[in-house]
């Protein structure tokens, strides 16, 4: 499932195979996922990010400004993250937790199956080149 750009919260369900958002704002909510996931997340809102039963890795791509807390419990899989602004705390029994920017906004992730990766989120003027063929293919 490929998704441009979400104007709002983004709720995926039941997929089997990848999920890829360009960027989405607010909340978003993904279960049940038999594939990896990429979405990139321009806001997030005070309900934040829950991700659960994900049998892939999770890129999450955050923009700078975004302040949150994550939490993953009963993980097969690590947190990583290479961003200066996001602490990932040494894991204890399949729980991980890690801070983004000053910490706050809650992203909940239960029963991963894979690896969850943090990363910076481009620059929304910025056009991906998977975004730049689909806006030739329109015209």
């Amino acid at each position: 499932m490929n998704a441009g750009a979400v104007d709002g919260s983004v709720d995926v369900a039941g997929i089997n195979g990848r999920v890829e958002i360009e960027s989405a704002a607010g909340t978003a909510s993904f279960s049940g996922i038999n594939g990896n996931i990429q979405v990139a997340l321009t806001r997030l809102d005070s309900d934040g990010i829950t991700l659960k039963g994900i049998n892939g890795n999770i890129e999450l791509q955050l923009p700078e400004n975004a302040n949150a807390s994550l939490e993953a419990r009963g993980m097969n899989g690590r947190v990583s993250s290479d961003v200066p602004w996001i602490s990932v705390d040494e894991p204890k029994h399949g729980y991980y937790s890690a801070r983004i920017g000053n910490g706050g906004t809650p992203i909940t992730a239960k029963g991963i199956n894979g690896n969850i990766r943090l990363t910076r989120a481009e620059k929304a003027a910025s056009t991906t080149p998977a975004a730049a063929a689909k806006a030739a293919d329109v015209k």
